[in-house]
């Protein structure tokens, strides 16, 4: 008779799976605390989500009003903090959330107003933050066009002028590169940008790298 063996794995396997479901809620939980989720129901097409992947649930940030005009491009941990860009104004309220914002006691903050074009991309790199994508005149500086750093009060200028929008940032070995409809199409930054291999047909979306090697 099999029936005291089979009982005993059906015991383990339900033991398993409320295991990990008091897991999946504790990391849900910490999410929670980390990023102040509200715990509204998803239903704007212009809210943030963050998901419960053990259930498949997906829950809201707070802070987008409703019928915000609100794109997301992108989403990174700076510093431990959640940081998002793309098309927005005032996000949360904060009147310097234009473009990109990050997430700091439960409500979103900014950096500098941004009024024209979307920030698309954005990277860390020398422990400053680089920002890229169809805005000009970041900050005021009529340079900052597509690229700009933010030097802990305002957004400037990064080498040359650019002069047409950038889709990607990347931070490899220590250097940083750019991507996109610019005119070197893939370019890295020394004294100022420099083109990286020959030129590329069309634009340029995505970027990334495998050990040594650039991947367009």
């Amino acid at each position: 008779d099999q029936s005291p063996m089979v009982s005993q794995n059906f015991s383990k396997v339900i033991i398993s799976l409320l295991f990990s479901r008091i897991i999946a809620l504790i990391i849900l939980q910490a999410l929670w605390l980390s990023f102040g989720i509200n715990g509204q129901q998803a239903t704007s097409g212009s809210e943030l989500y963050i998901s419960d992947q053990a259930d498949g649930y997906w829950e809201a940030l707070g802070g987008v009003p409703p019928g915000a005009n609100t794109t997301i491009y992108e989403s990174q941990i700076i510093d431990g903090k959640l940081h998002v860009s793309g098309w927005f104004d005032d996000l949360g309220g904060d009147p310097n959330a234009d473009r990109i914002a990050y997430r700091e006691d439960g409500k979103w903050r900014g950096f500098a107003p941004l009024y024209n074009g979307p920030v698309r991309t954005f990277v860390q790199w020398n422990g400053d933050l680089y920002i890229g994508g169809g805005f000009t005149d970041a900050g005021g500086d009529p340079k900052a066009d597509y690229v700009a750093r933010w030097n802990g009060n305002n957004w400037e200028h990064v080498g040359s002028r650019m002069i047409h929008e950038v889709y990607c940032l990347l931070e490899h070995r220590g250097h940083l590169y750019v991507a996109g409809s610019i005119h070197q199409k893939v370019a890295i930054l020394e004294e100022d940008w420099v083109r990286v291999g020959s030129a590329l047909q069309g634009n340029v979306y995505a970027l990334t790298a495998y050990r040594d090697t650039l991947i367009a």
